[in-house]
């Protein structure tokens, strides 16, 4: 690379891993990714020769990282994308272009890029990683198209302009998808289907600020959960491509399993008819969504109806109803929580109170002395013997509270050629495609 001067390239040392953390905790990188460590480190003593600052490089081949207080998922967060360790001198080299100059050490390196349109990353000759004596990556290229319109992007694919393609829309889904998420079989022949589990939690969310009478009782709540039959708005709404056996608000796929699967998302319309026998259904209620999720707000709003509560559906642009949800101003409200990292910390933190909004992902408004103290624990515990059994003790919790509705855990799904070999993700959605072939 241009930026070692005469060299292409030079070995990675514990001296980039310190340099790569002090630039993000820098305030003029104004990096989104700050987040991962504040709070948990001393930001004063940063860029320092304090013994005892947060990053510390000892030779080249140890990185010291000190932290305020044990925390058990920081492994965790250190492999998200925003720790990726750089070298100065390409930051140094190509200053405010260093974004679309980027050097690393991973499988491809970037060819082309005309954002909005195609990005081209081309084979890392020298990748350090092999697979039966073969280096990675085992393809040559990739090429990426940015198309806005799934059903744009469908054609392409389906045109043979395009490999893969991600997600699908509900205007065509049930022409390509049997209800239980297999392909029809006209088109078993023509390219295959990956369906996989994705750490997303679909849920309602719930303020429990909200003037609403009915929203303050839990009763009312866990009735809500009750009168949902998730099977069926799986199979006909998401053609299976989703979980509906839910054991909480953390999904399947996170290194934690309750025992049996939650008791309030089970259907069961006569328990919830039970727990609104003494209520005044009069109030009613307005249920917050954007146009991606209105089918599944028409059927919840069917669903209640059976159980003698009337709502309505108030249908708003994405970024408005992020907004007005991050202020605490919708009663119930659609969701979803991304993990933004493999632990079971990164889902109970929604509902840690000293997280509400706007310090934090809190949006519930939800406050639990003895659920806090949990999550305290779970945060520092490195037991995972100890750290089950308080996760488990504060899902209890919150399944007694029921801040929050769980519709589903979610699924990817990735239509892709045949003439592709070992294709695959991970659970956070990721496209690992250094170990791809192509016959």
């Amino acid at each position: 690379n241009q930026c070692f001067g005469n060299q292409y390239s030079r070995y990675l040392s514990a001296k980039d891993v310190e340099y790569s953390f002090n630039r993000l905790m820098d305030p003029k990188t104004a990096s989104k990714g700050a987040w991962i460590f504040n709070g948990k480190i001393d930001s004063e003593l940063i860029n320092t020769n304090h013994p005892l600052r947060p990053f510390k490089a000892i030779g080249d081949s140890i990185f010291e990282l000190r932290l305020n207080k044990a925390f058990a998922p920081i492994l965790a967060l250190l492999a998200m994308p925003y720790c990726a360790i750089i070298p100065h001198e390409a930051v140094e080299y190509y200053g405010n272009d260093f974004r679309k100059n980027p050097v690393g050490t991973g499988p491809f390196q970037l060819d082309y890029w005309d954002e909005s349109v195609k990005l081209i990353l081309k084979k890392n000759g020298v990748y350090h990683q092999f697979v039966n004596n073969q280096r990675l990556p085992l393809i040559d290229f990739v090429e990426i198209s940015f198309i806005a319109s799934k059903q744009t992007a469908f054609m392409e694919f389906a045109a043979g302009k395009l490999d893969m393609i991600n997600g699908l829309e509900s205007s065509y889904k049930d022409e390509l998808l049997n209800k239980d998420a297999t392909l029809k079989d006209k088109y078993k022949g023509k390219f295959n289907l990956l369906v996989s589990p994705f750490l997303n939690t679909e849920y309602l969310g719930i303020s429990l600020q909200s003037p609403n009478n009915l929203l303050s009782k839990s009763e009312f709540r866990k009735a809500l959960s009750l009168g949902i039959d998730r099977e069926k708005m799986i199979k006909y709404l998401k053609n299976g491509i989703g979980d509906a056996q839910i054991y909480g608000f953390i999904p399947t796929g996170i290194p934690f399993k309750p025992n049996a699967p939650s008791h309030f998302s089970s259907y069961n319309p006569q328990l919830a008819k039970d727990y609104l026998n003494s209520l005044d259904l009069s109030e009613g209620l307005i249920i917050y969504t954007n146009k991606n999720y209105l089918d599944i707000a028409v059927f919840l709003q069917n669903e209640w109806k059976l159980l003698g509560i009337n709502s309505k559906i108030e249908v708003n642009p994405g970024s408005f109803h992020r907004q007005r949800v991050s202020k605490g101003e919708f009663p119930i409200f659609r969701g979803s929580w991304i993990a933004d990292y493999p632990d079971a910390e990164n889902y109970l933190a929604l509902f840690y109170s000293p997280f509400i909004t706007p310090n934090g992902p809190n949006t519930f408004f939800y406050k639990n002395q003895k659920f806090d103290q949990l999550y305290e624990q779970i945060s520092s515990s490195f037991n995972p013997q100890v750290r089950s059994e308080l996760i488990s003790q504060a899902i209890q919790i919150l399944e007694n509270d029921c801040p929050a509705i769980v519709l589903f855990y979610d699924k990817s799904l990735r239509l892709y050629s045949k003439k592709i070999k070992n294709f695959r993700n991970d659970p956070m959605n990721r496209l690992i495609l250094k170990s791809i072939e192509i016959e």
